[in-house]
């Protein structure tokens, strides 16, 4: 996956036909075009995908400090409405498509996106019931030991001298009722610098309500499967609040949980 950061950041901004500028996925960067006889500096600062909020300032040089182009946002389909603010003047933006404002642009304009990020829930393999809030899915939060182990032999040439191995001894065999499915969100940390995809740095957290399910066990070092229930008894063992955190901030992951 170590392609993953430079194609992401490679198509955070694309030329349009028209002559403009299109923002289609969002993070902090800075990108430089010529625009005309104007060189155009838009500026985007942002903790997208973890807040909802994002900044564009712009910066002109040349041709008076004034440029005339179509910039377009795309609108996520998971925001059902998003606002939108040029130099503090709201333009109406609906959700899931993309928006073009076509200005004469200036030197120390800005344009601001807020995307309201609610908690939802869609179902996945076996009816089970994953969480999501804005752009990201929801993961277990596990307390995550990592221990280094060493190779020897003809493994050592292969892969090196060493590999991290990551257990938990954390309770992992929830599952959830349809029936009173409930979540709080109960962190939101602003960035401050630190690497965020991790456990210990997870800028949200969110609460949920969540049933034991003792007969879900391990099997051969991982999840076994999840064994066959019917309405004729309660297959749980009492109500839990468990923690759950973005899903690229785990090693061991339990996102698809069992629904009664």
């Amino acid at each position: 996956m170590h392609q993953g950061w430079p194609k992401f950041t490679r198509n955070l901004w694309l030329a349009t036909r028209e002559g403009g500028l299109a923002a289609l996925i969002y993070g902090p960067c800075t990108v430089k075009a010529k625009m005309g006889g104007a060189t155009v500096v838009l500026k985007e600062e942002t903790f997208y995908p973890f807040d909802g909020r994002v900044a564009i300032s712009i910066s002109i040089s040349g041709a008076c400090g004034k440029s005339r182009f179509p910039l377009e946002l795309r609108i996520p389909s998971w925001c059902a409405e998003a606002t939108v603010t040029v130099n503090g003047r709201p333009v109406r933006a609906a959700g899931g498509g993309k928006l073009k404002i076509e200005e004469s642009w200036k030197d120390g304009d800005s344009v601001v996106l807020e995307f309201p990020m609610s908690v939802t829930t869609s179902r996945w393999y076996d009816n089970s019931t994953v969480v999501e809030r804005g752009p990201l899915v929801y993961a277990l939060k596990m307390d995550e030991k990592w221990s280094v182990k060493e190779f020897d032999g003809a493994d050592w040439e292969k892969y090196g001298p060493s590999y991290y191995e990551v257990t938990s001894n954390s309770v992992w065999n929830y599952g959830m009722r349809a029936r009173d499915l409930d979540f709080q969100l109960v962190e939101q940390r602003s960035y401050d610098g630190s690497y965020p995809w991790n456990v210990e740095n997870a800028p949200v957290v969110l609460r949920a309500k969540a049933v034991v399910l003792p007969d879900w066990k391990a099997c051969n070092g991982s999840v076994g499967p999840i064994p066959y229930f019917t309405e004729d008894g309660d297959d749980t063992a009492g109500n839990a609040w468990i923690e759950l955190i973005p899903y690229g901030c785990t090693t061991l992951r339990i996102t698809a949980f069992p629904t009664r």
